[in-house]
């Protein structure tokens, strides 16, 4: 959002500058123009563009750059099947499997040098209430974290804490 990187420019970190626009279309950069370019949680955003936003990441990257991505994905295919299901109420999105993720940024020319795992436990009525969701889809979302399976719950390592979920 254009707050965010306002936010983000007041830090005046040293050789870097934040600026909202267009990830899939970034014409307006030169080629190699970049020595890296970070994609924190867009990817999943972008559903009619994610390898077009890949390609040009790619185009204004110098040869040897990084691309850093930083995206949610699901370990398994029913947590992904799960997390499809559940954000349809909320939003259009992607959902990634690590390897199909790995896959969409090698075909856009990259080299997967390296991943890690970062874990985050979040509470679904925290989760739901910055989502601004209404009352309705929030207690379809609700009754699907009930009524999920183990296999699902396993893979999201649910616990439940009252009348409460935490996931990661």
């Amino acid at each position: 959002s254009p707050e965010m990187v306002r936010i983000a420019n007041d830090k005046q970190v040293p050789n870097t500058f934040c600026m909202y626009g267009d990830a899939a279309d970034l014409q307006h950069f030169k080629a190699g123009r970049f020595d890296a370019v970070f994609a924190r949680m867009i990817l999943h955003h972008l559903t009619q563009d994610v390898c077009k936003c890949i390609d040009e990441c790619y185009r204004v990257l110098r040869h040897g750059g990084r691309f850093i991505v930083c995206e949610n994905v699901a370990l398994t295919a029913d947590v992904e099947e799960f997390q499809k299901r559940c954000l349809e109420l909320k939003e259009e999105r992607i959902t990634f499997e690590p390897d199909r993720l790995k896959q969409l940024i090698a075909d856009g020319g990259f080299t997967v040098a390296t991943t890690h795992e970062t874990v985050l436990s979040i509470r679904l009525s925290n989760w739901m209430e910055n989502n601004n969701l209404d009352k309705p889809r929030a207690e379809a979302i609700k009754r699907m974290f009930e009524e999920m399976s183990t296999d699902v719950r396993e893979g999201l390592r649910c616990q439940r804490i009252g009348n409460d979920w935490t996931f990661e």
